[in-house]
């Protein structure tokens, strides 16, 4: 449902159909706690990049069209946030699992689900969501840290968008890329535009590079976040890049899957041979944290455990940053 949604955003042929529709009597027999928000306290406020949204407005409307385009304006919002929630507290919700926190690996599993199963509904988001909150209630003091130590603040972080490395000529990368790569490279003919995407996958550094045998080209890099609200991200573009004489790279971290797009334009008379190298590798997180905290889970957990109380864990973590805090 999520895309239907987004497109719904821009004018479509759905508002002809409006006139024979009853928004305003279908909503006066739902439930309204569907239209209540979830709610937060001021920690994953604190922690959110973006406002909370309000309540489904459905009310005081003077016409369908109105109560249409308000409406799919404020569900838009809500899968605006529920997006970002899931990039950063997703990567929470795993590391609770593997300890066996109460509910946390049905959560995941239901996260898991939201992220690969198109058809999901505003309702069947919210509901796991909710699920997620009253999880972290006991132990939200700590989250801001927990989220920092684990490196998911950030959806995505350009570290280097892209610069042309004028201490390290393209002849030499290229040489050296023939030998250990001789297949990362592709052709584009004169007088047009070659496309070439890689899938990254989530929570990865991505760094890459390209270059040019002879000739500058039209170069432009963009990330596409799969399955994302904002999911286009530009990373670099020039006209006429000199990567004929300087390797082109650049950096990148991302938390979701998504394809890193490199488009070339040609526009001389001879065809252009592209070579590129993309490397990728783990978001770094604090290993101290993570030993230090594995430490005294075996203390209070020697033997195999089904599950831990949230509670427990909101001690369990209490005594953790006293430790780290000393």
């Amino acid at each position: 449902m999520r895309p239907i949604y987004y497109d719904l955003l821009d004018r479509s042929i759905v508002r002809y159909f409006l006139r024979f529709t009853d928004f305003l009597e279908t909503s006066t027999f739902s439930n309204p706690q569907q239209y209540k928000f979830p709610v937060t306290n001021e920690n994953i406020d604190s922690i959110m990049p973006i406002s909370k949204p309000h309540n489904l407005d459905i009310t005081g409307f003077v016409s369908k069209e109105q109560y249409y385009d308000n409406f799919i304006q404020q569900i838009n919002e809500w899968l605006k946030w529920f997006d970002r929630f899931i990039d950063i507290f997703q990567p929470i919700v795993e590391w609770l699992k593997n300890y066996k926190v109460d509910e946390a690996a049905q959560s995941f599993t239901e996260l898991h689900a939201i992220r690969n199963e198109s058809t999901i509904t505003i309702i069947q988001m919210k509901t796991p969501i909710e699920k997620i909150l009253k999880l972290f209630k006991p132990f939200s003091n700590y989250l801001p840290r927990i989220c920092y130590l684990c490196n998911c603040l950030s959806p995505f972080h350009a570290v280097d968008e892209g610069h042309l490395d004028d201490g390290y000529n393209s002849t030499n990368n290229i040489r050296e890329l023939s030998r250990s790569h001789p297949n990362n490279k592709f052709q584009v003919d004169s007088k047009s535009q070659f496309e070439k995407s890689f899938f990254i996958n989530n929570r990865q550094t991505t760094q890459w590079s390209i270059a040019s045998e002879k000739f500058p080209c039209q170069v432009e890099l963009t990330y596409r976040t799969i399955g994302s609200y904002d999911n286009d991200k530009k990373l670099f573009t020039k006209n006429n890049a000199a990567i004929n004489k300087y390797i082109l790279r650049g950096e990148f971290e991302a938390q979701r899957d998504g394809l890193l797009t490199i488009v070339i334009g040609n526009q001389g008379l001879s065809s252009r041979t592209i070579w590129f190298q993309i490397r990728s590798s783990r978001l770094s997180i604090c290993h101290l944290f993570y030993g230090i905290f594995h430490i005294f889970y075996q203390q209070d957990y020697p033997q195999l455990v089904d599950t831990i109380n949230p509670n427990a864990l909101n001690q369990l973590l209490k005594r953790v940053f006293s430790f780290i805090d000393r």
